[in-house]
């Protein structure tokens, strides 16, 4: 653009100046004037930085916190739902399970399970009413998922799945803070990491991005069945081992769409609660500046399996069901993705999708309680745990 960082520096802080904030001594310093003077030459600067950022692409009218960008609102929201009768449920539920398996139904083998295993996780000390830990094992042509289950004294018989997202430990999400919150009021909790994350093995490097795995995809196996396998696996463990009457789940971010997923191909998870984990394709448009972070790994955007089923269809099958429910949980200034109100382009067309189905309850809670990426404890009092309480959904 043909300005220098200094240059730009000082117009950075001439804005501050015309903002009424006291300017930096280095910013006196090089322009060497009078305040009078400083203010104009300050105004100027303004009106170059303005343009500088306009070029760069950068310059936008939208506050992305509180406002929606008017080409959201352009799409057919009600043209993208497929899901509308309980025969488009069970047509594309099983359309996933076919895509994803290779097989027409969901896999019936339990877990490997060791009982009484050492707390795996540093910043989870202390958990409490704790009586054991388990720990329940899946492997899948070399990936390995070593999932742990926490067992409260007098522990219900309604399982919580804890699925965590694309983070190297628990408390960077208060994913530790979740598990105590449950465990107190206890519910059995079962921790569960994304492939190659946390204690997770397999044929990639750990702990970075999942697209790598997607090198593996032929006719006969799709890696999603690494995300969502131990995630079914265990479903049929709490109902036939634990004898659980309910399973629910909750998942903060890339544990979101796991929760999303999982929730739309397994119709035995009852509550789903997915935190900051996905949007409809249509949001996620990358050159509009406030959809700019959303686009996510190769498993929230893939081209075959978004050909199939729109978001809004999986949160529709995440909640359809005599019994079940789906709270959607967005972060209104999330630090990393799904940030604003968004939203608003669809809710209310899908809870009316949902009522016409007359069962199963779907809602979003929008958190505005924080500025990070997390499950914040104001969300899991005011919106998750009454969700969770309601005696019909």
């Amino acid at each position: 653009m043909g300005r220098s960082v200094e240059s730009v520096a000082s117009m950075i802080d001439c804005v501050a100046c015309v903002a009424g904030a006291v300017p930096s001594a280095g910013s006196i310093a090089r322009a060497g004037m009078s305040a009078t003077g400083k203010a104009a030459r300050c105004f100027v600067a303004t009106l170059g930085l303005v343009w500088a950022l306009g070029a760069a692409g950068l310059a936008r009218a939208t506050d992305c916190y509180t406002e929606i960008d008017p080409v959201f609102w352009e799409t057919d929201v009600r043209s993208l739902i497929h899901a509308v009768t309980p025969e488009d449920i069970e047509r594309i539920r099983g359309e996933l399970i076919a895509y994803i398996w290779k097989a027409p139904v969901l896999p019936d083998t339990l877990p490997e399970v060791q009982t009484g295993v050492a707390n795996p996780f540093p910043d989870l000390a202390d958990p409490p009413n704790l009586e054991r830990i388990d720990e329940l094992t899946v492997s899948m042509d070399g990936f390995t998922s070593r999932m742990f289950l926490f067992v409260p004294v007098h522990a219900r018989r309604r399982l919580m799945i804890f699925q965590q997202g694309h983070f190297l430990d628990l408390a960077s999400s208060n994913g530790d803070g979740t598990v105590r919150f449950f465990l107190e009021r206890r519910y059995p909790v079962l921790v569960v990491h994304m492939p190659l994350y946390g204690l997770n093995t397999g044929p990639f490097p750990g702990n970075g991005y999942h697209d790598p795995m997607f090198t593996l995809e032929s006719p006969t196996l799709s890696p999603f069945k690494y995300f969502l396998e131990p995630i079914v696996r265990a479903v049929s463990y709490a109902q036939q081992v634990l004898r659980s009457r309910r399973v629910d789940m909750i998942g903060i971010s890339g544990g979101g769409w796991t929760t999303t997923l999982a929730a739309a191909v397994d119709p035995r998870i009852r509550v789903s609660i997915p935190v900051a984990g996905t949007l409809p394709m249509y949001l996620r448009r990358q050159e509009v500046y406030c959809s700019r972070g959303d686009w996510g790994d190769l498993e929230q955007h893939h081209p075959v399996l978004y050909s199939m089923v729109d978001y809004l269809d999986l949160y529709i099958l995440g909640t359809y069901g005599r019994g079940r429910g789906q709270l959607q949980v967005l972060s209104q200034y999330d630090s990393c993705c799904f940030w604003g109100v968004r939203y608003l382009t669809y809710r209310d067309i899908l809870k009316g999708v949902v009522r016409g189905l007359r069962r199963g309850k779907y809602d979003i809670f929008l958190d505005s309680s924080h500025t990070s990426h997390l499950i914040s404890r104001y969300a899991l009092d005011e919106g998750i745990l009454p969700f969770l309480r309601r005696r019909r959904l």
